[in-house]
C-alpha cells in the first residue's frame, strides 16, 4: 500500500530512480530534499518487506489559470513491481489525495519517446493536449496530457 513518503526518503528515491531513469531525470539530492519539504509537494512510495523503497510517485498542488489542479512530477516502479497494478495504484492514491485538497484537474507530461507512459496516462482517463518542444533537459519533445478529476 502507498504511504506518505518522508524527508529521510530522498536518498532511496534517488537510488530507484538511479535503477530506471537515464542520469537527466533522476533527481538531484537538494532537489528531492526540498520537494519532500515543501507544503505543495505529496509524494507517496511503495515499501518492501525490508522497507526498501520499490516504487514513487511525486505530485505537486498548484494553480493552473486560477483553477486549483494537480502536478503528476513523476513516478518510478521498479523493475520487480512493473505489471503488478503498482503504478495505477499510485497514480490513483495520488488522484485522491488531489481531490481530498480540492484539486480540479491532474497535468502530467512524459516524454514523447516513452510511449509506454503516454499509453498509462491515456488508459487512466489522460488526455493528450499539446506537444511540449525541447521539453527536456536533453531536449526531447513533451507530451502534456490533462485529465479532470470528479470531486
Amino acid at each position: 500500500m502507498p504511504e506518505v513518503a518522508r524527508p529521510a526518503d530522498g536518498p532511496a528515491i534517488i537510488a530507484l530512480e538511479r535503477e530506471l531513469f537515464p542520469s537527466v531525470d533522476v533527481f538531484k539530492p537538494a532537489q528531492i530534499g526540498r520537494l519532500l519539504r515543501s507544503p505543495t509537494c505529496r509524494c507517496l512510495v511503495v515499501r518492501a518487506d525490508d522497507g526498501t523503497i520499490r516504487a514513487e510517485i511525486v505530485g505537486l498542488l498548484r494553480r493552473f489559470r486560477g483553477a486549483p489542479s494537480g502536478r503528476i512530477y513523476k513516478i518510478a516502479v521498479h523493475r520487480s513491481l512493473q505489471g503488478t497494478g503498482a503504478a495505477g495504484l499510485l497514480l490513483a492514491a495520488m488522484e485522491e489525495l488531489f481531490r481530498r485538497e480540492g484539486m480540479r484537474a491532474v497535468c502530467a507530461e512524459a516524454r514523447v519517446g516513452n510511449a509506454a507512459s503516454i499509453r498509462f496516462f491515456e488508459k487512466h482517463g489522460y488526455r493528450s493536449t499539446k506537444l511540449l518542444p525541447r521539453y527536456y533537459p536533453d531536449g526531447e519533445d513533451g507530451r502534456k496530457l490533462w485529465k479532470v478529476l470528479d470531486i
